[in-house]
């Protein structure tokens, strides 16, 4: 199943990519619900992967580097999970399906789309997006 949501202004939109477990999950109206909400989701957070493994390397050691300067003061036995704990923020903040949801920010968008296929009665995950922006950035 795909979802796509157009803004308004008709210059930035998302198309998101679901696999279920069934036709009947993937047509249910929960699916088609939360499908359309996370590709607004996608179109309001701008997430740059879907999960950690989607993040490059290199921002990701970049990433890390920054937190490291910022608390280079501490003692030496905290900086790692000071550090660990900031990328984890990090991912939090730029992996979509870690990202808190936001028409529920008590549940990341991966347990939305749980609960979504659940009540269909089934299972079902986001495979990938795309999020489109016209003239911006």
């Amino acid at each position: 199943m795909i979802s796509v949501y157009i803004h308004f202004n008709n210059k930035v939109g998302t198309m998101v990519q679901f696999e279920a477990n069934d036709e009947k999950v993937a047509s249910s109206s929960q699916l088609k619900t939360v499908g359309a909400d996370v590709a607004m989701h996608i179109t309001a957070t701008k997430p740059l992967a879907l999960d950690k493994d989607g993040i490059d390397p290199k921002v990701v050691a970049q990433e890390r580097a920054i937190y490291a300067e910022q608390v280079k003061n501490k003692p030496a036995a905290i900086i790692d999970k000071i550090v660990d704990g900031k990328m984890g923020k990090f991912y939090a903040d730029t992996c979509l399906l870690l990202q808190p949801f936001v028409k529920d920010d008590s549940k990341t968008v991966a347990q939305v789309v749980n609960d979504a296929a659940k009540q269909a009665g089934g299972t079902a995950r986001i495979v990938r997006f795309v999020r489109f922006e016209v003239g911006g950035q």
